[in-house]
């Protein structure tokens, strides 16, 4: 099955993953990088190499490994002021860094802004990128071989209004999810699923209930042990308790797919062990 990580911003980071990028939730204003933008190509001239600095606050950093060049490719969104939402490419040797910044990147969406982002690496070694597109669509994207660019081949998955975007594949199908649209507020969860990494999907309703129980989706990840996919949802809500994004921790939820009617559902359970087969019982361990 295909594999899907994310290194995400609200866990705890015991120390930087990039040089210049200290650790969250305090925000951060380094070095800019001039866009020199066209009327009618949006963001798509020339650009200045960041120089191994975020130009302003990064966000959502996923890191997946790339077979062919023994190498750990992190993607993650930078914002300067909006629409000014870029995606950033970085490398390492090692997937807990340093990493280091190749620069900024176009997607497949015609502005080439992007925000919220995931990574999804397929069974043939292909990687996908999904994420809202700007207009709160959830767009799907090929990326090179090497990881480190979109190809721009590219399908709207999900359309608006949605953010949090998260790919996975599960029993032959692509599902393609995300929440609703308010800030650090818990959403419901929808989804849309396919055949094909680039569709066609077909959109279906929602897989969760009770606003994710109080969360975010924020990424899939298959355990072939037990072959369940699970989704990891972030807790912000639980911010306004915490006051520390580190304190609010994930809801972790595997999913349940028919894949005859493509229905899929994440089982809230109280405890759960991923890595051991069996049958869901939502409420209880397993």
């Amino acid at each position: 099955m295909g594999s899907c990580v994310q290194h995400s911003q609200s866990g705890p980071q015991p120390r930087s993953l990039l040089p210049d990028m200290p650790g969250w939730p305090p925000p951060f204003l380094l070095k800019k990088t001039a866009i020199r933008r066209s009327p009618k190509n949006g963001c798509s001239a020339e650009r200045i190499p960041p120089e191994n600095k975020i130009r302003g606050t990064a966000h959502r950093p996923n890191v997946i490994y790339n077979d062919a060049t023994k190498t750990y490719v992190m993607w993650f969104f930078d914002i300067v002021k909006y629409p000014d939402v870029m995606m950033t490419v970085a490398t390492s040797k090692s997937p807990t860094g340093p990493f280091t910044i190749v620069g900024l990147r176009e997607t497949g969406e015609p502005h080439g802004y992007a925000q919220d982002c995931g990574l999804f690496k397929d069974d043939d070694g292909k990687d996908y990128l999904v994420y809202d597109d700007g207009f709160r669509n959830l767009r799907v994207d090929l990326l090179s071989d090497d990881y480190l660019s979109s190809t721009k081949q590219s399908v709207i998955a999900l359309k608006p209004k949605h953010e949090g975007a998260a790919m996975g594949k599960y029993k032959g199908k692509y599902i393609v999810a995300g929440s609703g649209v308010s800030g650090w507020g818990a959403t419901d969860t929808d989804y849309a699923v396919a055949d094909a990494p680039l569709g066609n999907y077909t959109e279906m309703k929602r897989m969760s209930k009770d606003l994710t129980w109080g969360s975010q989706i924020s990424n899939f990840f298959y355990v072939k042990e037990s072959d369940a996919l699970v989704a990891v949802c972030d807790r912000f809500s639980m911010f306004k308790e915490t006051k520390d994004l580190d304190k609010c921790g994930y809801l972790s939820m595997p999913i349940s797919l028919n894949s005859e009617t493509n229905e899929a559902t994440m089982n809230y359970e109280l405890q759960s062990n991923p890595a051991m087969p069996g049958p869901i019982s939502p409420g209880l361990a397993r």
